[in-house]
């Protein structure tokens, strides 16, 4: 057993890294979990990290179950799930007002304050506890101000602040721990913990990779490597909205052509009924490339694509 739920050496109509990946070896002893759904199950110990009431407590976020006495004292609000495998802000809201809130009746949620700041994401390279390495990624909000829904995300240094308040987290919450982690924080404040990598999986280096499946098998780690800067950008539609392939003649051979002719990995998701999305907005694509301007551009043209075509509402 090697990866488990996909393999992300093998590159087919969903996920492609053009074949970087395709000489990363495995072996029977190494299991290496991509989503939440797996690593839940496979670290018992550590389930609790995703409890994301319990993450928000420990970093002094106000914040208290729905249903319970405590109610938020200032707004906006945020109210999402206590525990979420599905990842991407699944059913989080923004609460804008006092009545809004009082309507909102959702056992197994929980409120908390509403954090400014960089919201980042970090991936972290654990062995027995100790970060062996780490990528940071900030994320650019996207103009509709949905909860989750980003512009892009990019490879950027965190403050060292941010990375003190890390390595607390990390030392008091995994101790003992080998394996790769992800973090989110706002403000320099963890808001939740994912026991895989998160969007460093899509950098597209085999090097990197080995060391990841290295890190699983041996407990050792190798990479440190410096890179140069990387941009994730996702495509998006409205989840009112049945969204597919556009019918127009040659419009899906048009998108292909441009995802393939401007970045380096990509994941298409435009058929795929995972419910990972946050509530405004559906993610049809996940594409990774090194220069910013040439990916927005290409992304407006394939975004212009989809717009274009007349979908139906749910």
């Amino acid at each position: 057993m090697a990866f488990l739920s996909w393999d992300p050496r093998v590159d087919d109509s969903v996920f492609s890294t053009s074949g970087a990946y395709r000489d990363v070896v495995t072996s029977s002893n190494s299991t290496v979990p991509l989503m939440d759904k797996d690593a839940f199950g496979l670290y018992p110990a550590y389930q609790e990290l995703y409890n994301k009431l319990k993450v928000a407590r420990f970093a002094g976020i106000a914040s208290s179950l729905i249903g319970s006495a405590q109610k938020p004292r200032k707004y906006p609000a945020i109210v999402r799930p206590v525990y979420n495998l599905y990842g991407m802000s699944y059913e989080t809201y923004k609460i804008t007002v006092p009545s809004e809130f009082e309507k909102f009746n959702k056992p197994g949620y929980f409120w908390s304050e509403f954090l400014t700041g960089g919201h980042f994401s970090w991936d972290l390279a654990l062995a027995n506890g100790d970060i062996k390495w780490r990528k940071t990624w900030i994320g650019q909000p996207h103009p509709c101000k949905s909860p989750g829904v980003m512009s892009h995300w990019a490879t950027r240094e965190a403050s060292p602040a941010s990375e003190r308040s890390v390595e607390h987290w990390v030392k008091s919450n995994l101790a003992g721990f080998t394996g790769m982690i992800n973090l989110e924080t706002i403000g320099g404040r963890v808001i939740e913990c994912h026991l895989r990598v998160g969007d460093s999986l899509y950098l597209g280096n085999p090097d990197l990779l080995q060391s990841m499946v290295d890190l699983y098998e041996k407990g050792t780690w190798s990479f440190q490597e410096s890179m140069e800067d990387f941009y994730i950008i996702p495509i998006w539609i409205s989840r009112n909205l049945d969204v597919c392939w556009p019918k127009k003649p040659g419009a899906k051979e048009s998108v292909l052509d441009i995802v393939k002719s401007n970045f380096n990995v990509w994941s298409i998701e435009v058929e795929d009924d995972w419910p990972a999305n946050p509530v405004s907005m559906k993610r049809i694509m996940f594409l990774g490339c090194t220069e910013l301007s040439k990916g927005k551009e290409a992304a407006s043209r394939i975004q212009s694509i989809f717009d274009s075509e007349s979908y139906a509402e749910k």
